[in-house]
């Protein structure tokens, strides 16, 4: 099955390792497809699919977000897909992470001593990290997801009372930092 055929209904895009190397899962809504491709190649190909510039949009996200590393990535016209750590790199450069559609996710389980991705559908995927990265991970998504959603019906006023309350939460924060710093 091509990429083409599937790419709305992917849910969760997850590396492997298949017998001719790297390759991804493409968890859809009806089960699972392999593409020979490493999950870097998928991506791309998925972007392009979309007509979407990546590097133009790991900006964008980086700002949203205010994180540098291991981005979440988003299709039109509201898919989230935020980084887990998928499996244990067995060379360098080896790619770990996959991506999980932010709707789809329903909670973070434990199962056996390993963090686990509970998907809406009732499906488990076992993470290389903890309950609190992968919380924060989830938290990142909706963050973003809820920054991409035009926010219809605000006007300026609003928008202003927004930005002042995130500001001085924000201040809030480097406060109690200064203070720890000092007191240390």
């Amino acid at each position: 099955m091509q990429l083409e055929q599937v790419k709305d209904d992917i849910i969760l895009l997850r590396p492997a390792y298949g017998p001719e190397g790297d390759s991804t899962e493409l968890w859809t809504r009806e089960g699972v497809i392999v593409d020979r491709r490493s999950i870097r190649s998928v991506k791309k190909a998925l972007a392009r699919l979309y007509a979407i510039d990546l590097p133009a949009q790991g900006e964008q996200v980086a700002r949203i977000i205010d994180r540098q590393t291991v981005l979440p990535f988003y299709l039109p016209p509201d898919r989230v897909f935020i980084p887990f750590k998928m499996r244990k790199p067995i060379c360098a450069n080896d790619r770990c992470c996959g991506y999980a559609d932010v709707n789809f996710v329903d909670t973070i389980g434990h199962k056996d001593g390993h963090t686990q991705l509970v998907l809406k559908d009732g499906r488990t995927l076992d993470l290389f990290c903890t309950s609190a990265t992968a919380a924060q991970t989830i938290c990142l998504g909706q963050k973003l997801s809820s920054a991409l959603q035009a926010q219809p019906g605000q006007n300026e006023e609003e928008v202003i009372t927004q930005a002042v309350l995130l500001l001085l939460k924000k201040l809030q924060q480097l406060d109690l930092v200064i203070n720890k710093f000092m007191n240390a």
